[in-house]
């Protein structure tokens, strides 16, 4: 094992041998301190904020993400936009999951939207009627990415189901 880091650095008194005692001293009895009552309608304020969020809190969850969309198709190609990822957050897509319930759509994807670019992250292709399609995936969502489902070769009035499933962080 390797020996302690060098002690004179810490703040505060550490003995040398841990089986010292330091005497403890009271510089000023507690009687002694007085102190001054707030004035009537005062309000004593306890609120304190982070000068910079500690790593726990940049990956605490604040709420569970499920997007659930059932869409009726028109004949051909169709396109899904399940949520937009709110200011100041983002989303952890954890799965994704997506069936249709009636005929055999050509194929469907998952994209990420970002303004310009359309980032495939799940693809099937040959799509068997009421089997459902799943992905597990770690698929982080910026503020205001789109998160999207396109069918191709759909008949009409088929029902398109594509859902996501994740979590919601606060962006630093």
């Amino acid at each position: 094992m390797s020996p302690e880091n060098d002690q004179t650095r810490w703040i505060g008194i550490r003995p040398t041998n841990p089986a010292e005692n330091i005497p403890v001293t009271e510089s000023a009895p507690l009687t002694q301190i007085k102190v001054e009552p707030l004035a009537v309608g005062t309000e004593f304020k306890t609120l304190t904020k982070k000068r910079t969020p500690a790593i726990a809190d940049l990956q605490a969850i604040e709420t569970p993400v499920q997007l659930y969309d059932m869409t009726l198709a028109v004949a051909g190609y169709n396109f899904i936009t399940l949520g937009e990822v709110p200011a100041n957050k983002l989303w952890v897509v954890t799965s994704v999951a997506c069936y249709c319930s009636n005929n055999n759509p050509s194929s469907v994807t998952a994209r990420v939207y970002n303004g310009t670019n359309l980032i495939i992250f799940f693809n099937q292709t040959g799509i068997v009627g009421n089997d459902v399609y799943t992905q597990v995936c770690n698929i982080i969502l910026n503020p205001e990415d789109e998160l999207r489902f396109y069918w191709v070769g759909c008949v009409a009035f088929d029902p398109l189901y594509s859902m996501a499933f994740g979590y919601q962080i606060a962006k630093y």
